[in-house]
């Protein structure tokens, strides 16, 4: 499970209109992107993602062994997050498309048009490597000032 705080979330800009559907892109980016690492089946692993959790009250992505009676996946996935999510921006650094497509994020359809960007920022964000600038909640677009990311997930519970 990754969470965000609520002011991570409102600086990404993650909860306001299409933007929110970049947090779902990211887990499904995360899960496409697993399976290389835990040596499973795609369809191994499920995925919950909730903008705002009703038990945490802040975005949660949860990706969970599907085999029934569970064969340690999340276990794997919990100690391996940091390559998943640097593979992971690979994939987004990588692709050639300027807004999101099947190969990368997914179609802007199911990310929305600033969904690559966006996916960008939260795995660079969870990585510590990424500065983003805050969204403007007036406009609904980046802010000027720049703001440091923290450098680990900033909530992990083990599955």
């Amino acid at each position: 499970m990754l969470t965000l705080s609520e002011e991570t979330a409102g600086a990404l800009g993650l909860q306001t209109g299409a933007r929110a559907a970049a947090w779902s892109a990211t887990g499904r980016l995360l899960r496409r992107v697993a399976p290389l690492f835990l040596r499973c089946q795609p369809q191994d692993l499920g995925l919950a993602s909730e903008i705002k959790s009703s038990h945490f009250e802040r975005p949660a992505l949860f990706l969970y062994d599907r085999v029934q009676g569970g064969v340690g996946l999340t276990d794997l996935l919990y100690q391996g997050w940091r390559e998943v999510a640097e593979a992971a921006l690979a994939v987004v650094h990588g692709c050639a498309c300027a807004q999101g497509c099947p190969a990368c994020v997914g179609p802007i359809e199911e990310c929305g048009p600033d969904g690559k960007r966006l996916v960008g920022d939260v795995l660079e964000h969870l990585l510590g490597t990424g500065v983003f600038e805050p969204a403007d909640p007036e406009e609904g677009l980046p802010g000027p000032q720049p703001e440091a990311a923290e450098a680990a997930p900033e909530g992990a519970a083990e599955a």
